[in-house]
């Protein structure tokens, strides 16, 4: 027989371990939620999940796909990599939304940073995929790191990669 806590929680925000004391990524998580509203901290069991970094190739829907696995099933996945950055509840995307009406006009301003106006036009999305990559070295089974050309700009580097966590990608898709 199973312990189970059940609770009503009408707003919640998921953050692993690791990214609570991670000063580089503070920034981008902190909201005033985070700040002064929560008052419930919780640690929570869940099924062993991870990615397989390898399955992973990008689209030019600027979706990354591929694969995870949970207790031992692999199960295809894609993850919407400018939702991520739009649409959660950070200062980040509080300040995305203030600057574009529509998450495609953010993605069209990014992707116009790279691209060449004496070549063919080639869309946003095209270029998205010819240029974001999986950083396979770096990802593991619980954090997976991609060169990112929406990341890059937001961050004003080319150098620094876009980490997502396992369970937050799970909990947001």
């Amino acid at each position: 027989m199973s312990k189970i806590f059940h609770t009503y929680i009408k707003k919640y925000q998921f953050h692993p371990f690791e990214l609570l004391f991670d000063d580089s990524v503070r920034e981008y998580i902190k909201t005033e939620y985070t700040e002064k509203t929560s008052t419930l901290y919780a640690i929570v069991e869940t099924d062993k999940a991870c990615f397989l970094p390898q399955t992973f190739l990008f689209d030019e829907n600027f979706c990354a796909n591929g694969k995870i696995k949970v207790l031992g099933v692999e199960h295809n996945v894609s993850l919407n990599i400018p939702k991520t950055l739009y649409e959660s509840e950070s200062e980040l995307s509080d300040s995305l939304q203030n600057n574009f009406r529509r998450i495609e006009d953010f993605t069209d301003y990014c992707m116009e940073q790279y691209k060449n106006n004496e070549g063919e036009k080639v869309t946003s999305g095209a270029l998205y995929k010819l240029l974001a990559t999986i950083d396979k070295q770096s990802s593991s089974a619980k954090t997976m790191y991609s060169n990112c050309p929406l990341w890059n700009i937001l961050t004003n580097s080319e150098e620094q990669l876009a980490q997502y966590n396992v369970y937050q990608m799970i909990n947001f898709f």
